[in-house]
């Protein structure tokens, strides 16, 4: 057996002997989870082979028949060269050797499998794919041996196939909707996954109670990890997917500093602990966390050299004006814009004043990073959804607005107010946007440097998740 998961770049192999019944074979497909199996064509329809098909199938397997000229070994050794991880300078011959002698490399049938599996992703074609997965045994006698009849009848997940009645949202349905109460997609994953896979191993099983008893125990850390920490972590998986695929921009690399930046505190959160369970969250979170910091330092320092910090409140992701002589101009030509703006702003508000319900002194008007933070009813805001700078009202203002400023241009309702702009704000956001343009036309090459050094961490970033 063999398994490409291409959502956490990880082959896994598998020899078992199979009983009569393929009730080995049917727990492996319920701890590993596959959407696709491939099986070799037969020209005839033997009676084990429907069996087989049967067996998958009841799972929740599509089956895909290929060619049996698929099923071929012979270039798996040079395949997995170019799939598997490997350092920057070791050289393919002793990387070929190195993989020669993995224990993997003596099942045989596995092989064949893995073979098929390559072929039939293409990921030989896609250089994107390269180097980037790691090669792992799947020990199935590590887990308690669960079917899919067992997994249906114990309601680990929910089912709506198999339950007509049943409600896909109510939690109190499946074990899964019980336990589900992750902040993260990698967290709602994992569960999934040690549903999948119930541990038999005792220390390890421990291992996971002390660590949920030290959190139980303790509120302070629990509510920190729980609410400030995991609600800043984005899903580490899709941000790799997006590194490999060329797709990830700027946004992408401050979701990943954010995350990494709040990684020391839960440190210190955690060694405030000083119950009897101190010496697992050492071992099983306090020190992979900590060399993962160490890890991610330089990139750290990166982004806060490279990326405009100050400009995020504006959800603009974008190179420093420092960097370049062009763009410092450019910058400067685009914070006069924002000053004409507010101008306006101010101008609008003075016609407005006796009108609106509640309207705020001018000096009691702050700005955060360009946008008004206190609830005045008129507000300057950035909005690149919605094509960049627009004035935001209260929609209980509808009517006043409309009357007294009816050449306006509103470009859309939400729940929050209302989002327009003036000719002259639709103007200067147009100068605004042209300039943002030259601006990331200008900062492109270091925009790509910044996007290359980030993808160089997704081995890391599949650690973290």
């Amino acid at each position: 057996i063999a398994l490409i998961d291409l959502h956490t770049l990880t082959i896994k192999l598998c020899e078992v002997t199979v009983s009569n019944h393929y009730s080995n074979l049917e727990t492996i497909l319920v701890q590993l989870g596959p959407k696709e199996c491939l099986l070799p064509t037969f020209t005839s329809t033997e009676d084990k082979y429907l069996q087989l098909k049967t067996v998958i199938e009841k799972s929740g397997v599509l089956v895909t028949e290929r060619p049996k000229a698929d099923f071929s070994s012979k270039d798996i050794k040079q395949d997995l060269c170019r799939l598997l991880i490997k350092n920057k300078d070791e050289e393919n011959d002793k990387f070929e050797m190195k993989i020669g002698v993995m224990p993997e490399m003596q099942m045989e049938h596995a092989k064949c499998a893995l073979s098929a599996a390559i072929k039939f992703l293409q990921l030989l074609a896609d250089k994107n794919q390269l180097n980037r997965f790691h090669l792992k045994t799947h020990q199935p006698d590590l887990y308690m041996r669960l079917d899919t009849a067992a997994m249906i009848a114990l309601n680990i997940f929910p089912d709506s196939r198999q339950r007509p009645n049943y409600s896909a949202n109510a939690k109190s349905s499946s074990v899964y909707g019980l336990l589900n109460n992750c902040r993260t997609a990698q967290g709602q994953r994992l569960l999934m996954q040690w549903l999948k896979q119930p541990l038999t191993d005792i220390a390890k099983i421990n291992e996971r109670l002390d660590i949920v008893n030290a959190f139980v125990n303790d509120t302070s850390i629990r509510n920190f990890i729980s609410q400030d920490f995991l609600g800043r972590v984005p899903d580490f998986e899709r941000l790799v997917r997006k590194f490999i695929r060329k797709k990830a921009n700027l946004e992408d690399c401050y979701k990943i500093y954010v995350a990494v930046n709040k990684m020391p505190k839960l440190i210190e959160y955690i060694n405030e602990y000083n119950g009897s369970n101190k010496d697992v969250l050492i071992h099983l979170i306090i020190q992979p966390i900590q060399e993962m910091i160490d890890i991610f330092s330089k990139y750290i320092e990166m982004i806060e050299t490279t990326m405009d910090l100050d400009r995020i409140g504006h959800h603009e992701y974008i190179i420093k004006p420092d960097y370049d002589k062009d763009l410092k101009k450019c910058r400067e030509k685009q914070d006069e814009l924002e000053s004409k703006m507010h101008d306006d702003l101010s101008s609008i508000r003075d016609k407005l004043s006796s009108y609106l319900s509640s309207t705020p002194s001018r000096s009691s008007i702050s700005k955060k990073n360009g946008n008004e933070t206190n609830r005045e009813p008129i507000r300057l805001v950035y909005d690149p959804k919605q094509g960049g700078w627009l004035y935001r009202i209260n929609r209980k203002e509808s009517a006043t607005l409309q009357k007294q400023l009816p050449n306006i241009i509103i470009k859309v309702t939400k729940k929050e107010g209302i989002f327009f702009q003036t000719s002259r704000l639709n103007d200067l956001n147009t100068k605004y946007s042209m300039l943002n343009a030259t601006y990331n036309e200008t900062s492109k090459e270091l925009i790509d440097e910044v996007l290359n050094i980030a993808s160089s961490y997704c081995d890391s970033l599949s650690q973290l998740a």
